[in-house]
């Protein structure tokens, strides 16, 4: 039996990817705030956009899965962090963590799928605080990102 190459495999993870946030950007507080993602890992079919809406839009139906994680630094004791995933502009995904003390960092992970009409509809994520000041969503590639791939198609 022949060994198969990556390039070989299936063609159903080809549209994968894993975008993040390079820097540190500011979340005021009490607002929802969409994350510019703006840096590509991983975006083989183009289909996220990293420079206007920071968005993933599939051009093909079906499930997907989307994982992503989002830290904040030094918030104040039992202070909260949600982290978001939204679909078409609505949360279908959140997490809220509380700070147990003083100048915690805290991150929110998120896995879930989600079905895809491949035209229309969008991914986005999002974070929001409760400190009574702005606070720093922390920039890097293992910090602040959000990825994603097919496990079925319509």
């Amino acid at each position: 039996m022949a060994t198969r190459t990556w390039t070989q495999q299936p063609s159903i993870l080809t549209p994968s990817f894993k975008v993040y946030r390079a820097t540190n950007q500011t979340i005021s507080t009490d607002t929802d705030t969409k994350v510019s993602l703006d840096t590509v890992s991983l975006n083989n079919e183009g289909w996220f956009d990293t420079s206007t809406n920071y968005r993933h839009t599939p051009k093909f139906a079906g499930w997907w899965l989307y994982a992503a994680k989002a830290q904040i630094q030094a918030l104040d004791t039992q202070k909260f962090h949600d982290t978001y995933l939204f679909q078409n502009g609505v949360s279908v995904l959140a997490k809220r963590t509380v700070s147990p003390a003083t100048n915690s960092d805290l991150a929110n992970f998120l896995f879930t799928t989600i079905e895809m009409n491949g035209s229309t509809d969008y991914v986005e994520l999002f974070v929001r605080q409760d400190s009574s000041a702005n606070k720093t969503l922390v920039g890097g590639v293992g910090f602040t990102f959000l990825m994603g791939f097919p496990i079925r198609r319509a």
